[in-house]
């Protein structure tokens, strides 16, 4: 029989079982220790990661800020480039008109006009019309009223010819003066017009005034070796006054007219003053 130990198992086999697992421990240690050596990593070996992960973060960084700024770059072009309606504006003052415009994003152009519905200086027409759709920055033509279309002829009667020129072009007509003979009117000054005053009449018409060249003249009247009476009386239906002056008539009748002035057969106007002398004896 196998002796057995102390403890009343065989000592044989306690002893053998403690080296082997001693032994066992010794191999697993040495084939442990070398692996074990080879993970080991050193500090630097542990911070370049890190590092690289930064650089990843802030080119990711940047990239997003460069996206935010193409975004707002293309919103803006978008809101700017995007089509509004644009604004009424007819009636409204010049200024206003192009202020409110120009608030809108449009450019403004504006000219004059003439007409019978907008007051001067108030817009009486506009292209594009109110409420059509147009992109920003289009321009916007205006037409400012600068006074009625047809305005009433002014009155000229009695002014001088240059006068009622002067008063005529400045309401935008076209004058045509005319001389007429009148017995009534002074020289040079007008005599009647047409269209009459207060007319309604479209600018650049021709409006006519006729202006006193003086009564009309017309040849004296042949008085010479009639009596005093007799000459007096011709003259005065010929349209003259008469002025009666007396001279020695020798050779002649007494009371008969020896001379006139002025002469037979001339030029005179009408109401001028003919001179005649008579023989006394």
């Amino acid at each position: 029989m196998a002796p057995r130990g102390a403890a009343g198992g065989p000592a044989a086999v306690s002893a053998p079982t403690a080296a082997t697992r001693v032994a066992s421990a010794a191999a697993a240690t040495a084939t442990v220790g070398p692996t074990a050596a080879t993970r080991v990593t050193p500090a630097g070996a542990i911070a370049a990661p890190r590092r690289s992960r930064r650089r990843l973060w802030a080119v990711l960084a940047a990239l997003v800020v460069v996206a935010a700024v193409v975004a707002g770059v293309l919103a803006y072009r978008a809101h700017a480039d995007r089509s509004v309606a644009v604004p009424a504006v007819l009636g409204m003052a010049g200024p206003r008109a192009a202020g409110e415009l120009r608030r809108q994003g449009f450019s403004v152009h504006a000219t004059g006009g003439f007409s019978d519905t907008y007051a001067p200086g108030s817009v009486m027409a506009q292209r594009p019309r109110a409420g059509v759709s147009a992109k920003k920055g289009l321009l916007v033509y205006l037409v400012v009223s600068h006074g009625l279309l047809h305005p009433a002829v002014v009155s000229v009667a009695g002014a001088t010819s240059g006068g009622a020129a002067a008063a005529l072009r400045a309401q935008g007509f076209v004058p045509r003066m005319r001389l007429q003979h009148s017995g009534s009117v002074p020289l040079g000054r007008v005599i009647r017009q047409s269209p009459a005053a207060g007319t309604a009449l479209l600018r650049g018409s021709k409006v006519s005034y006729w202006v006193s060249s003086g009564p009309p003249k017309v040849p004296v009247p042949d008085v010479v070796g009639a009596s005093e009476g007799s000459a007096t009386d011709t003259l005065k239906a010929a349209g003259f006054s008469v002025a009666v002056d007396t001279t020695l008539g020798l050779g002649t009748f007494p009371d008969n007219v020896v001379k006139q002035k002025p002469s037979a057969g001339s030029l005179v106007a009408k109401g001028a003053q003919v001179t005649i002398w008579v023989a006394i004896f």
